[in-house]
């Protein structure tokens, strides 16, 4: 007897979504309609650079009849900007904050103050059980194409890291997305 074919739908998306941008409320606005009227709708929604408390409740409010279940992680200075939505309630949620960050010195890129991270969740699915759910975003590149890039070893770091995890949650039987 072969099981019945499933499937998910999952997007992921950077949501551009600094402090000081122009258009950021509405931006987020837009992200939280295109959720909730997507057709065919989405299981799974991670978001990145949702960096202000009042963007994620923004969000939240207008996915919540879809997309019931959330969670937002706060991190450094200025928050980790990682938010997830989901179909299926959430068992479980954890934070890793990476050990490379970049420098401190140059504050208008954020990355070292706003602790680069990894979050996830645990979806309990009704028919496959425990699916782990991973969002990240790395480090920026600031170097012009074709330099030297100055932070491609944190980023191999945080991906190196990142790798740790997903071999741990896969050695609990779970299923991944990354």
């Amino acid at each position: 007897m072969s099981s019945p074919d499933i499937r998910l739908s999952v997007l992921t998306l950077n949501c551009w979504g600094l402090l000081l941008p122009n258009h950021r409320q509405h931006r987020m606005r837009a992200i939280g309609q295109h959720i909730l009227k997507a057709n065919p709708g989405y299981d799974i929604v991670g978001l990145q650079e949702v960096w202000s408390p009042q963007d994620f409740i923004l969000v939240r409010e207008i996915v919540r009849d879809v997309l019931p279940y959330s969670k937002h992680w706060t991190s450094g200075l200025f928050g980790s900007g990682l938010a997830t939505f989901s179909k299926y309630p959430l068992v479980s949620s954890s934070l890793t904050r990476f050990a490379l960050n970049g420098d401190p010195w140059p504050v208008w890129q954020g990355d070292w103050y706003d602790g680069k991270s990894c979050g996830s969740v645990v979806v309990a699915h009704p028919l496959v059980g425990e699916i782990e759910v991973f969002n990240t975003h790395y480090h920026a590149t600031y170097d012009p194409v074709g330099t030297d890039d100055r932070y491609l070893g944190a980023r191999v770091s945080q991906a190196w890291e990142m790798s740790k995890l997903l071999r741990q949650s896969t050695g609990l039987g779970r299923r991944v997305f990354a």
